[in-house]
């Protein structure tokens, strides 16, 4: 039963073993007067022990139980525990081993070496395994990240109070592309905190309804825990520790301003949420009382706009204006210029910090036509552009002018001199700000008070929520009066991050066009950028990581595409992935239109308070949801 164990220790003992068989013991240490430096200098490159074949076979065993024991107390305990002995880590015990007789200038790592390694890896690993705190050891930064968000898609599950079969929230998990040992580990975790408890027999999964604010205390009425600076005019908080899931009831709204205060709650804090929330606060009446709270789970840009390439621009990928494209843009460049004025304001407010990366990151990008039967298209749709982002039909000869290494199959480009590429977490972080100074000054003009609240959690229900604008793109599905009612169609996107080796000085031009084609190129600078495309369709992947099978697949899917374009890029880098789940609404006539309704509607309820809208601008398209705020 253990076999596959033994053969695996064996190998792994019998590399360290040989490794440096040949090397003498004859050595002679070069007298210095730093004799201390010397010593560490002559150990590192002339002292290589080995292991002993006693030595070899005392931790092959010593592997062989504790795998043996670790597997026994999971049958046990019934809990999907960790086995905290792997390859790595025996091969850590050797290499343990290696530098104690290392110290000692021994060649040969004997069995005492190893009962001391043995003895340090027990009471610095083993001991904390039986403990119970064994959860979060040997943890990657993204297993913990995969964790993080595997809770907080059991709290969004599972309300506070509530209980669901183990069975059930696993499966529902795993079809969302969970681990399920990701999901395991993340129910045993919060089992630990004494987040959640299991009932009848370990069959029901058990949410307890302990929330703890400030300070450790209890909650009261407050809808989660918040910790910021609360001013009179304008207050910034967000959840301390993991996101909860918040259920907005009648009982648990946060304190009122008063009969004549107006409460809005938006829902997504990414380029829908944020426009939205600038507009409430730009278009209410100076002198009317108003709360915004913005709920979104991670922050602001915590979902697909964040991860997005940021080319903004009004037309479609076959060039074709989007859906009121003049205002969508215009409000676009309204949008564009409040976010750099914001941040302009604060560099200057803080001089000594340093400065300030642009949020416009490109202007101007280079749409290739790369099929003959969208020649023409392109070529027609193009005719119909706006005044303020024209389209240009270049030859071969502009577009190499414009990046010199472009390949354009069919002598034909297309050129949006005028369109933007933006760094979206740069953007949303300053429209924020922006929002923040606009309610600081209409407070200091004499208007009605206006409050400003983010809220880094994600909202369980719509129940009783007052002018609810609901811009969460695809987790709009999620909440339970909109689940299954949205006629959305959703899509993972990946993005890979490119650099060009430090060898290799063929950078990209400083006034080189970012490139829309069937791979998007969204140039960040000479030497670093990113690219992009729609990826798995009916996707329901949240997560923003990206694992290694998914970022080679992504790779050899994408980069082929972009070469046809830029050949050069087969020599760039590769440098990490991000993912976003995107939600486009049906295809239509006229393209896909954002869906913009009530949710009465929606959900069927006619009377009062749920007066608010479904803003669905859940489009890929920048522009689109960026402009359509107001």
């Amino acid at each position: 039963m253990y076999s596959q164990d033994k053969i695996i220790a064996s190998h792994i003992i019998k590399v360290h073993a040989s490794a440096g068989a040949a090397l003498g013991d004859n050595r002679v240490v070069s007298k210095e007067e730093n004799w201390l430096k010397r010593y560490i200098q002559y150990c590192r490159t002339e002292c290589h022990p080995r292991l002993s074949e006693p030595a070899s076979k005392k931790l092959q065993d010593n592997y062989v139980k504790i795998r043996q024991d670790m597997r026994q107390q999971a049958n046990e305990t019934g809990e999907a525990a960790a086995i905290p002995i792997t390859v790595r880590q025996l091969e850590a015990i050797v290499r343990l081993s290696e530098a104690l007789a290392k110290m000692k200038l021994c060649h040969v790592a004997t069995e005492d070496n190893v009962k001391e390694a043995i003895r340090l890896f027990t009471v610095s690993t083993m001991d904390a395994a039986k403990s119970g705190i064994n959860q979060q050891v040997n943890l990657t930064a993204e297993m913990a990240n995969e964790i993080k968000q595997a809770e907080t898609q059991i709290r969004r599950r599972v309300g506070i109070g509530n209980h669901i079969s183990e069975r059930k929230l696993i499966d529902e998990l795993t079809r969302m592309g969970m681990n399920e040992s990701i999901v395991r580990r993340a129910l045993i975790i919060m089992h630990q905190r004494d987040e959640v408890e299991y009932k009848r027999e370990r069959r029901l999964f058990y949410r307890k309804p302990s929330i703890r604010g400030i300070g450790g205390g209890r909650m009261g009425h407050g809808v989660h825990s918040t910790r910021g600076t609360t001013l009179p005019f304008s207050c910034y908080s967000c959840s301390v520790g993991s996101s909860a899931s918040v259920s907005l009831t009648q009982r648990q709204r946060p304190p009122s301003l008063g009969p004549s205060c107006v409460r809005y709650a938006v829902l997504g804090a990414g380029f829908a949420g944020l426009s939205v929330a600038w507009h409430l606060l730009k278009q209410s009446p100076k002198d009317s009382r108003i709360r915004i709270d913005i709920y979104d789970e991670v922050g602001i840009g915590g979902g697909a706009s964040g991860v997005s390439g940021g080319l903004l621009h009004p037309y479609s990928p076959k060039a074709k204006l989007l859906w009121r494209a003049a205002d969508c843009w215009n409000e676009s460049l309204n949008l564009l210029s409040v976010a750099e004025a914001a941040a302009a304001a604060s560099a200057a407010q803080n001089p000594n910090e340093d400065d300030p990366l642009p949020i416009v990151r490109r202007r101007g990008i280079l749409r290739p036509a790369l099929r003959m039967k969208n020649l023409m298209l392109l070529k027609d749709n193009a005719q119909n552009c706006l005044a303020s982002c024209r389209i240009e039909t270049i030859d071969n000869d502009a577009a190499q002018n414009l990046l010199p290494s472009i390949c354009v199959p069919f002598n034909t480009s297309f050129y949006m001199p005028e369109a933007v590429n933006i760094h979206p977490q740069r953007y949303l972080q300053a429209l924020f700000l922006a929002c923040q100074n606009l309610v600081k000054e209409l407070y200091s003009d004499g208007f009605g008070v206006k409050e400003l609240h983010l809220h880094k959690s994600s909202v369980h229900k719509l129940l009783d929520l007052e002018g609810s604008i609901v811009c969460l793109g695809a987790k709009a599905d999620l909440l339970p009066e909109l689940c299954g009612r949205l006629p959305l169609r959703t899509c993972r996107g990946v993005v890979a991050h490119l650099q060009l080796p430090d060898h290799l000085r063929e950078e990209y031009p400083t006034l080189g066009p970012s490139i829309l084609s069937d791979a998007w190129l969204a140039v960040q600078g000479p030497r670093n950028l990113y690219m992009g495309s729609t990826w798995e369709w009916k996707s329901r992947n949240s997560s923003s990581n990206v694992c290694a099978d998914e970022a080679t697949e992504a790779l050899n899917e994408l980069l082929p595409k972009a070469c046809a374009i830029f050949p050069a890029l087969k020599d760039w880098s590769f440098a990490g992935a991000r993912a976003g789940l995107r939600a486009m609404p049906p295809l239509t006539p006229h393209g896909s239109l954002p869906l913009l309704g009530c949710v009465n509607d929606i959900v069927g309820k006619t009377e009062p308070p749920t007066t608010g809208y479904l803003e669905g601008l859940v489009q890929g398209d920048c522009c689109t949801m960026v402009g359509l705020g107001s």
